[in-house]
């Protein structure tokens, strides 16, 4: 489950301009409600959230090689405690 963050709504305005500029992501007209957009991932921001994925991946693989039992259950612990 998401925790959702508290901005603002010209901030996220903000962030999405900077990823459509980066090309990232477009927005998408709901054909429905002209007053809705979606933010939809490009080829590129698709690529990026791979590697990122692929990488987070990576680095629990790691984590879970390095650690015995116990600690990964204390690391599990901590985790939930600062979700």
């Amino acid at each position: 489950m998401q925790k959702s963050q508290k901005n603002s709504k010209p901030t996220i305005t903000e962030t999405i301009n900077k990823f459509v500029k980066m090309e990232y992501v477009y927005r998408e007209k709901c054909s429905e409600d002209g007053r809705i957009f979606y933010i939809r991932l490009t080829e590129k921001g698709q690529r990026i959230a791979r590697a990122e994925e692929s990488a987070l991946l990576r680095v629990i693989e790691k984590m879970a090689n390095s650690l015995d039992e116990k600690e990964i259950e204390t690391l599990i612990r901590i985790l939930e405690k600062i979700k």
